[in-house]
């Protein structure tokens, strides 16, 4: 009995390095967690107000679920296209209780911002070009956009601020001005 568990426990296990290493290679990032630093900076950084706040590329869901305990009365929506981690993701979120938290498993590219009051990412380059570009089609005029570590290419930051963290993180802020 006890080897029939360890051997599921080990299929389990290199299910999901496979299943991690499969899709950051077609994604083109791994899912990253951010610093607790940059989290806690984000999180001072959240404008006040009523209105949804999305993650796009929420990982493993750290600042999602940070995002959602800081924030109980406002919407957070967080997407996900790794399934590993947004598996992992919806047990945290089921095990902690939180209800104002939406994880979708699907392509952020896929979203509407148009309600978006705030935007939250850690993205990589090639990534921020298509929130760029979502920006400019679903944002409305004074949504705030606070990135980890990349900046939005061609854009005016309103803010940019260096952590004093192992990576010397930035993190980046923008308000959608169109």
């Amino acid at each position: 009995m006890a080897e029939g568990i360890t051997t599921l426990i080990v299929s389990i296990a290199v299910f999901a390095a496979v299943s991690v290493i499969a899709f950051s290679l077609w994604i083109g990032i791994t899912p990253l967690p951010s610093t607790r630093r940059a989290r806690e900076k984000i999180l001072d950084l959240l404008p006040p107000g009523q209105g949804p706040i999305y993650e796009l590329g929420f990982g493993w869901s750290g600042l999602a679920l940070a995002l959602a305990e800081r924030c109980p009365e406002r919407r957070v929506i967080g997407y996900e296209l790794s399934p590993m981690p947004f598996m992992i993701s919806k047990l945290r979120q089921r095990m902690r209780g939180i209800k104002n938290l939406e994880l979708h498993w699907q392509d952020f590219a896929q979203a509407n911002l148009s309600d978006a009051e705030v935007v939250v990412c850690y993205l990589y380059p090639s990534g921020m070009q298509r929130l760029t570009e979502m920006l400019a089609r679903d944002a409305s005029r004074n949504t705030v956009v606070i990135s980890n570590t990349f900046s939005i290419r061609d854009w005016k930051h309103t803010e940019v601020y260096e952590l004093n963290d192992i990576y010397r993180t930035r993190i980046w802020v923008y308000t959608v001005d169109h």
